[in-house]
């Protein structure tokens, strides 16, 4: 048995004469306990220029995304829209009363698209230069300031616009790279470095980075993740180096709650906050679990939605099936 990460070998690796015999099998696994983005890519927003809600936004309209699910994924992933995307806790829509009750004290310190608009993401043809996109970055950069000289993207005092995304795994390239050449059409001079693990959990907990890519997967109901990925407590896990009230708030008042209702509506809001501010960038969703295996197990007679896959643990060896591959 073999889980399969890459859509690429899932589109193309497996034209091989066992599996056009029927004995090497392609499935999928459907499972309720994880939601949300396999990927996020987080700004610090503890270091300039990232603290800047503008230009925040500015590199969230620079992401084709939908160029990097088509060439890199075959088509085969899709966009997650929420950090609980996939499941009850993502928001959707304008807040109804009870989030807006939860929202309503922290309103001066919100952006008011919060209260007045669904959030979405841009859609773009993915042909690899979302001009569109574009040019509200461009906009956007220039009301925080920034203009191009001699090709090159300045702040007010002349400083060229920098950034650097800090990875441990050579994997993160392939997403990175094409956005990094989005950003160059900008101006905005981008560069990754390249670490060990070890010194990378070290910089992250020190807070000495520009941007990253982390793991989105959320638990089923959200729980211990809730504090140390968004509260102003946490170093560690806080990749965005998040210290904002309404965020903080929001997350006690999940965590205290004893009624779904409102752990629902504290979650819904909290995902707002969170995309509103475009502190992450959610990337592709998590989807099925992909699954390539030799025919010769037995499997219980169970739903495939199961909140949590009978699998392999309630798989068994049939030695009828198993007879057939030679």
């Amino acid at each position: 048995m073999w889980t399969e990460t890459d859509s690429r070998h899932w589109l193309a690796s497996y034209d091989v004469p066992a599996r056009r015999a029927g004995w090497l099998v392609l499935g999928r696994l459907r499972s309720g306990d994880l939601s949300g983005a396999r990927y996020r890519l987080a700004m610090n927003t503890g270091r300039k220029p990232f603290d800047d809600l503008r230009v925040r936004e500015a590199l969230f309209h620079a992401l084709d995304f939908e160029w990097q699910i088509r060439v890199l994924h075959g088509g085969e992933l899709t966009r997650a829209n929420s950090f609980f995307a996939g499941s009850m806790f993502a928001s959707s829509g304008l807040p109804d009363e009870t989030e807006t009750a939860l929202l309503e004290p922290h309103r001066a310190r919100l952006p008011a698209r919060v209260f007045t608009h669904p959030f979405s993401f841009p859609s773009t043809n993915g042909v690899g230069v979302d001009r569109d996109g574009l040019l509200r970055a461009q906009a956007l950069l220039a009301k925080a300031g920034y203009r191009v000289v001699d090709g090159i993207m300045v702040d007010p005092v002349g400083e060229p616009f920098v950034i650097e995304f800090l990875s441990f795994s050579r994997a993160d390239e392939r997403i990175l790279l094409p956005y990094m050449s989005s950003l160059s059409i900008l101006g905005i001079q981008a560069d990754i470095r390249m670490i060990d693990r070890t010194s990378y959990q070290s910089r992250m907990r020190d807070a000495d980075y520009d941007a990253t890519l982390v793991g989105g997967g959320m638990q089923v109901p959200p729980s211990w993740e809730l504090r140390p990925f968004f509260h102003s407590s946490s170093t560690r896990l806080n990749a965005s180096s998040l210290n904002d009230p309404a965020v903080d708030a929001l997350v006690e008042a999940a965590l205290n709650t004893t009624h779904l209702d409102q752990f629902v509506s504290a979650c819904r809001a909290l995902d707002r906050v969170l995309l509103w501010n475009y502190y992450q960038f959610p990337l592709d969703a998590r989807g099925d679990t992909r699954i390539v295996y030799w025919d010769k197990f037995g499997r219980p007679d169970l739903p495939e939605e199961m909140y949590i896959a009978p699998f392999p643990d309630g798989w068994w060896f049939n030695e009828e099936k198993a007879a057939r591959i030679r």
